[in-house]
């Protein structure tokens, strides 16, 4: 998305970003290491006034780039602002500004920029922790679903001989919610109750048949429940790590 702002008297690509956000600085110091590094000038807004086009909540959600023409660009736009000067980047920068590719990237940037305190910073070694064991949790769902489901061949063996069977097509029902649960811990910023929720859900359903606790589902279980005590997770904010 562009607008329009007073030309740069220096006839550069002005870059407005947040000091305070890890990743902004991580993509700041790798431009200004780069060969092209002066074609940009860096702006902190911690540090240096703002133009009057926009806000320092604006700049705070998203980074802005004001182009030596005056026009601002900002989301996903202002990245591929950033990647133009640079002949290795030049096809993913016009693969990125073809129709349909560029409505679809500032719906990634914006989920990368919700989250981008613990992809980049202090928490991030637990956030890529979580992601990783819901993934890898996933993937064993799927390549074992009749495996958590009541209608299939072999018997179930419950616990308890008590513990009745979930009929079709609840036993299906009930398995997408667990998948269900386990993508929203992937994309929560608050992924605590939805962890605890999938161990209660993972439990009940090895309760009614033995033959689920497998080695990798108990590893998993396991896992989760150590991340789930672990208080930094309920809001994934670096401040509580």
């Amino acid at each position: 998305m562009t607008r329009e702002c007073d030309s740069n008297a220096d006839n550069k690509d002005a870059v407005y970003y947040d000091g305070s956000c890890p990743m902004c600085v991580a993509i700041v110091g790798k431009i200004d290491d780069s060969s092209k590094g002066d074609n940009f000038s860096m702006n902190d807004i911690t540090r240096k006034p703002l133009p009057s086009a926009f806000t320092r909540q604006d700049v705070e959600r998203e980074m802005h780039v004001v182009g030596a023409d005056g026009k601002i660009y900002k989301n996903a736009e202002a990245i591929l602002k950033l990647l133009e000067p640079y002949p290795a980047w030049k096809f993913v920068v016009t693969v990125g500004r073809l129709p349909g590719v560029r409505q679809i990237l500032p719906i990634g940037y914006s989920f990368i920029a919700a989250n981008r305190r613990f992809v980049f910073g202090p928490a991030s070694r637990i956030y890529w922790l979580k992601i990783i064991i819901s993934v890898g949790f996933l993937f064993g769902l799927f390549l074992s679903p009749t495996l958590w489901v009541s209608s299939r061949f072999y018997p179930l063996t419950p616990v308890l001989n008590v513990l009745p069977p979930i009929p079709y097509p609840f036993d299906w029902t009930l398995f997408l919610i667990l998948s269900g649960v386990l993508a929203a811990v992937i994309v929560s910023s608050r992924p605590r109750p939805f962890i605890w929720l999938a161990v209660a859900l993972t439990s009940l359903m090895i309760l009614l048949d033995q033959e689920r606790l497998q080695p990798w589902v108990y590893q998993y279980l396991f896992m989760f429940a150590a991340l789930g005590f672990f208080r930094g997770v309920s809001t994934m904010s670096p401040t509580e790590i």
